[in-house]
């Protein structure tokens, strides 16, 4: 059931919100697989940008959050992100100390742009992120809180890629 779930909210994902020709996933349609098959994608001619989307979770307050690591600089460019407050500027300007939340935990939460979260992590008991933004995503990809892949990686452990939208040259 969970396997068959992520894939249709995958697949919804990539049809509500792709911009990408191309998306790289783990044959079996869920499982992360190592940042090189991103790496050595980019390489390839008559590829202009590749964006890795991360998948983690934190607590806060004590309750499971998901969060969606992204590269912020080529994810806009291949996914269409929705927004309540922010732009795709507010998107790239994710990094260390800052997160973007998702319209529906604004709203559950009384979150606003400005406000710091604290966050449980694997590797941090108590990371502090400001809201920079709130999006809005039809295609469901971003989930409640959004954060750039190196923070993903630094402050939660995660290393390994949920997928890759792949633009080409020209397109």
């Amino acid at each position: 059931v969970f396997a068959g779930s992520a894939k249709s909210t995958f697949r919804d994902a990539v049809t509500n919100g792709s911009k990408a020709q191309a998306v790289i996933q783990n044959t079996d349609g869920f499982s992360s697989f190592t940042p090189q098959a991103a790496k050595t994608v980019a390489e390839v001619p008559g590829v202009k940008n590749v964006a890795a989307v991360r998948f983690g979770q934190a607590k806060i307050d004590g309750k499971k959050q998901g969060v969606t690591g992204i590269d912020q600089q080529t994810f806009p460019d291949l996914y269409r992100q929705g927004y309540i407050e922010g732009n795709d500027d507010t998107l790239r300007r994710l990094g260390p100390g800052t997160v973007i939340v998702g319209k529906k935990y604004a709203e559950d939460n009384g979150t606003k742009v400005g406000d710091t979260l604290t966050l449980q992590t694997s590797l941090m008991p108590a990371l502090k992120l400001k809201v920079i933004g709130i999006s809005y995503d039809k295609g469901g990809l971003t989930g409640n809180l959004t954060v750039a892949n190196s923070v993903l990686e630094k402050d939660f452990g995660f290393r390994k890629d949920g997928f890759v939208l792949v633009g080409y040259d020209g397109s």
